[in-house]
């Protein structure tokens, strides 16, 4: 499974950490690649969603590295289903990993830019209704809740 992964002497390649996520790129039939392995690295090891732009950031120097390999990246991961896209209304998409919690939500603070997560949203109930009285949809395979307000800071300002 992980004879595609890049030649290294480094420990880091090695290391538990980057052949768990050489698997998840080979279980989405994915090459190995250094590129491909830093930036699932800053997604798994990010706690907030990010931007292209901050993803950039914060990637190591690496020769092969420039914005349209960032772009195809992001592309080829969103289409396999290992990170999904996220709008927090900041003029931009973000991205975050996709990992055990399938129902993974976001609270955003709309003054200071605050998110935290939360899990069950309570969607499937909804998700059965829509279906039921839908007209022309079978089923609902995703959905995406993202709440906005003001955090416990912010309201006392």
């Amino acid at each position: 499974m992980l004879s595609n992964m890049p030649n290294s002497s480094s420990r880091a390649t090695t290391s538990p950490a980057m052949l768990e996520l050489a698997r998840m790129l080979a279980s989405c039939d994915l090459k190995v690649t250094r590129p491909r392995l830093a930036v699932l690295k800053i997604l798994k090891n990010s706690t907030t969603p990010l931007s292209v732009q901050e993803l950039a950031a914060a990637l190591p120097p690496l020769p092969t590295i420039n914005g349209v390999t960032i772009y195809r990246i992001l592309e080829s991961f969103t289409e396999r289903g290992l990170i999904r896209l996220v709008n927090l209304r900041h003029n931009h998409l973000d991205y975050e990993l996709v990992e055990r919690h399938d129902d993974h939500h976001h609270i955003v603070c709309t003054k200071c830019g605050l998110i935290e997560d939360f899990y069950g949203c309570g969607a499937s109930k909804l998700m059965s209704a829509a279906i039921k009285n839908s007209r022309h949809f079978a089923t609902v395979n995703e959905h995406s809740v993202e709440l906005f307000g003001l955090c416990k800071h912010c309201v006392k300002l």
